[in-house]
């Protein structure tokens, strides 16, 4: 299986953060659509004038980060702390920008944050981005 590539802010993910692996993406294969159903007199079921589809839906991207063991300063590999440091000026912008997943273009902004867990040795850490997506950009 060909390795996934995401851009964000102008940067490959894993160029923006070294050692940060995708191991997963979640978005949806149709867009979602609006909901409106109207009870009709004497019909056995509602009405749904539902077709128009949301110009939003989420891209959910799982991750890992990995960092030597005894990084440092002194031998120049980046540590947890700056990878992670990195990951969040990476994502930290105050309007939306392209994301471009496998070749597709978006507009997108992360409003719900990245969450992360770092193991107690700092060498691995896990994590979810939750990019909220506008529109497919065609290019």
């Amino acid at each position: 299986m060909a390795e996934r590539t995401i851009f964000f802010n102008g940067f490959d993910i894993k160029t923006a953060v070294a050692g940060l692996k995708i191991t997963g993406i979640t978005k949806p294969v149709l867009p979602t659509k609006d909901r409106t159903l109207v009870e009709v007199p004497g019909r056995d079921y509602p009405y749904d004038f539902g077709s128009n589809f949301k110009n939003s839906f989420e891209v959910i991207v799982d991750f890992v980060i990995e960092a030597a063991f005894n990084a440092d300063n002194i031998t120049g590999e980046e540590t947890m702390d700056t990878k992670v440091a990195n990951l969040k000026s990476w994502l930290d912008v105050t309007d939306s920008r392209d994301l471009v997943i496998d070749g597709d273009t978006y507009k997108a902004q992360v409003y719900s944050g990245v969450n992360i867990d770092v193991n107690s040795t700092k060498n691995l850490a896990r994590g979810t981005i939750i990019f909220e997506c506008y529109e497919e950009v065609i290019v």
